[in-house]
């Protein structure tokens, strides 16, 4: 059954779009700035108001004199004389109808903002003309289970509003239930749980690791380097590059998310005298949660990165201090491994393309070269290599040739490992008991901040794509150092073996720190 809540009046809806076929009817006064449901609601004539936030704008009972109900009607805009924010959609379904800045009318990128009238006086989205506003009783996001035994009941109350907390009476008690939350109540009244209110501090429990696959003696690595330039195709790869001719291509559309990866390779005529001391940097512009790695014809320099949990350009610098000596008078070619962190999912607002998130390579990338006269002097040249002819490659070039699954065995694995080499591919089997199973779950880890191991990549088990993997120490704590894998994905036995394969693009991985470990919670 649905509930009313307490701090809410039967008068506040949710505004929210839906089939025009079934959608309200609204009047708006430019005089008093009212926006009302043309049919009044439970008797009571009810308008949006502004809350000045970006939650969903809801209703009231109108008062002109409530400044927040105020709303002036311009370019097909509804803007809040209150926040100074437009009416504004922002996803596809629930409560949908929020306030944002106000767009340029004149955009395209204005469309979930713009609203027109129908004939049957129902106000239309131009973003999508199927579209009309209406309401939702904020009460349907409330509700109550009952649960019944010879001598006992338990009754669920639930909030399933993501942006308001409620206080809803039952048996005439009332209770505070958050918001996306349950809350439990015994046959006496009393509250037994509530799910957002979980707090095990105190609980005397301890989770255990157990290794069940030691690095250091259990496993034996084989290992196979990706080789660079690309235009060479040292390696066979059996794709064609994507070829621009004014500079590098965002990678989320040109691969269509088919990889994490993306290289990108072009060709820079230096100018350096051996007698001159030659310092450089390179500077471009890249995007948040992105790291690059920096190759000079077949060297790999360096690598940068950003972590950071949002969408955005930021600029970028690799300092090839020490290592300049690669970049001698005449041509090189510089190429750049893309490595996306993860696509930035929490874009509130309906926007156009150029809003949404990108990866790669998306501005101006100059290479800096700070070189010594004769007369001791410092002088700086600049490469701008923006505009240059580019090359793109989707995906590693290991990826391309399968060398986690079919095409495993066509290259050149070597059992003299050589952990230093970046972007390295590194392969062990091994077994896990059929005793696993009862005794916990199933972990990879891959090293801590005092020990580490594998660092940033990719890796499969069994030919089983298992994901990205990050164990770069940042604040002297590792980004993430287990891993969990299904039993479902493993060969349990001692007799049998399991494969896994790490794709990783640093170097200097200390294979001994990798562990396969069982873990479970116990009662010191």
């Amino acid at each position: 059954m649905y509930l009313n809540q307490g701090d809410f009046s039967e008068w506040s809806l949710y505004l929210q779009v839906g089939s025009c076929n079934n959608s309200q009817q609204w009047s708006y006064n430019a005089t008093s700035g009212l926006l009302s449901l043309t049919n009044p609601f439970q008797g009571q004539s009810v308008c949006a108001y502004s809350t000045g936030s970006s939650n969903p704008v809801r209703t009231a009972i109108c008062d002109s004199l409530d400044f927040t109900q105020l709303w002036s009607y311009s370019n097909s805009q509804f803007k809040s004389r209150f926040s100074s924010k437009c009416l504004d959609i922002y996803q596809e379904s629930g409560p949908n109808v929020d306030e944002w800045s106000c767009k340029d009318p004149n955009s395209n990128d204005a469309q979930n903002q713009q609203w027109t009238w129908t004939k049957d006086g129902k106000l239309q989205s131009k973003y999508d003309s199927e579209w009309c506003l209406t309401t939702i009783p904020s009460n349907s996001f409330t509700f109550a289970y009952v649960y019944n035994s010879e001598d006992d009941q338990l009754t669920f109350l639930v909030n399933t509003d993501p942006f308001s907390n409620y206080s809803l009476a039952w048996n005439n008690i009332q209770y505070e239930v958050p918001g996306v939350s349950v809350s439990v109540i015994d046959f006496e009244g009393t509250e037994l749980y509530n799910t957002a209110k979980v707090d095990n501090f105190g609980l005397p429990t301890q989770r255990v690791y157990h290794v069940i696959v030691s690095g250091e003696s259990g496993v034996k690595w084989q290992s196979w380097t990706e080789q660079v330039p690309l235009q060479q195709n040292p390696q066979g790869r059996t794709d064609s590059p994507f070829v621009s001719t004014k500079g590098p291509l965002e990678q989320i559309r040109l691969s269509n998310e088919s990889s994490e990866y993306m290289y990108y390779s072009t060709t820079v005529d230096i100018i350096a005298d051996e007698n001159e001391s030659n310092e450089f940097v390179l500077e471009f512009s890249g995007r948040m949660a992105n790291a690059y790695m920096l190759y000079i014809d077949n060297y790999f320099i360096n690598d940068t990165f950003n972590y950071d949990h949002d969408a955005g350009t930021v600029n970028m610098s690799i300092n090839l201090k020490g290592q300049s000596q690669w970049l001698t008078n005449g041509s090189h070619v510089i190429t750049i491994l893309s490595s996306s962190q993860g696509i930035h999912n929490l874009l509130s607002n309906q926007q156009g393309p150029d809003a949404q998130d990108k990866k790669g390579l998306v501005g101006d990338i100059i290479l800096i070269q700070v070189y010594s006269t004769n007369n001791g002097q410092y002088l700086v040249r600049e490469y701008n290599l923006t505009q240059l002819a580019w090359y793109q490659w989707i995906g590693l070039t290991g990826e391309n040739l399968q060398v986690a699954g079919a095409g495993m065995s066509k290259v050149q694995w070597t059992s003299s490992v050589v952990a230093s080499n970046a972007m390295t591919w590194y392969k062990t089997t091994f077994s896990i008991p059929e005793s696993a199973q009862e005794e916990g779950v199933l972990l990879i880890d891959i090293g801590t901040p005092t020990s580490p191991g594998l660092r940033r990549g990719h890796f499969w088990l069994n030919g089983k794509d298992m994901g990205h993997y990050n164990n770069v120490i940042l604040d002297e704590l590792t980004v993430q150092r287990y891993y969990f894998v299904a039993y479902d994905d493993v060969n349990l036995g001692t007799n049998t073996n399991n494969t896994l394969i790490f794709a990783e693009e640093l170097p200097d991985v200390a294979l001994s720190n990798f562990n396969v470990v069982i873990s479970n919670v116990v009662i010191p």
